[in-house]
C-alpha cells in the first residue's frame, strides 16, 4: 500500500472518485450553498500535502453532495458522515 497523502489524527478518507471525462465539479452543503467550479481550478498536489479546500463549511454545517458535470453524463455522489 502506497499513502497518497498525509491525514490528520482523527481524518478519514470518504472516498476516491476518478474524474476522467469531467469538467466541472458542484459543492452543495446542507445549509444550502452550491459552489460550482472547473477541475482544472483544483492543484495537484504532491504526496506530502494535506490536501486542498473545496469550500469552507459554516459552523454546523456538512457536505451533503458533490456533483462531477462531464461532457455526457452528471454524476452525484451523496455525502456520508463518518464516525
Amino acid at each position: 500500500m502506497v499513502a497518497a497523502t498525509k491525514l490528520q489524527e482523527g481524518d478519514q478518507l470518504a472516498a476516491v472518485i476518478p474524474v476522467e471525462g469531467q469538467r466541472e465539479v458542484a459543492l452543495q452543503t446542507t445549509g444550502g450553498v452550491f459552489l460550482r467550479f472547473m477541475l482544472e481550478e483544483i492543484s495537484v498536489l504532491k504526496k506530502a500535502s494535506r490536501g486542498v479546500r473545496g469550500i469552507k463549511l459554516a459552523k454546523n454545517e456538512e457536505l451533503e453532495r458533490l456533483y462531477l458535470i462531464g461532457r455526457i453524463r452528471l454524476s452525484i455522489i451523496k455525502a456520508k458522515r463518518c464516525i
